[in-house]
């Protein structure tokens, strides 16, 4: 499990890069006791968003070897998403 955040992963860079759900500027409400700053809160559920991404890669690289994508657009995807599981580089 990973403890801390990938590269350039901020609440700042989410809120000028693409803000899905709209910009992030306060912690929301039902989670404001536990993370009253929204920094905080932004990092715990980014924390959280990268740890359920490498366990969706893990299932997928599981079952497909890397060198079986043919397609070099989704290796170059599966390179970009920094996937860091396991020890040492898996491609």
């Amino acid at each position: 499990m990973i403890n801390k955040l990938w590269t350039d992963v901020s609440l700042e860079n989410y809120n000028n890069w693409y803000p899905l759900t709209g910009k992030i500027t306060e912690t929301p409400q039902q989670y404001i006791q536990t993370w009253p700053n929204v920094n905080d809160w932004f990092k715990t559920f980014a924390i959280r968003a990268q740890n359920d991404i490498n366990a969706y890669l893990d299932f997928i690289l599981s079952k497909f070897p890397f060198d079986s994508f043919k397609d070099e657009l989704i290796k170059e995807t599966l390179r970009d998403m920094v996937y860091v599981m396991w020890n040492g580089n898996p491609f």
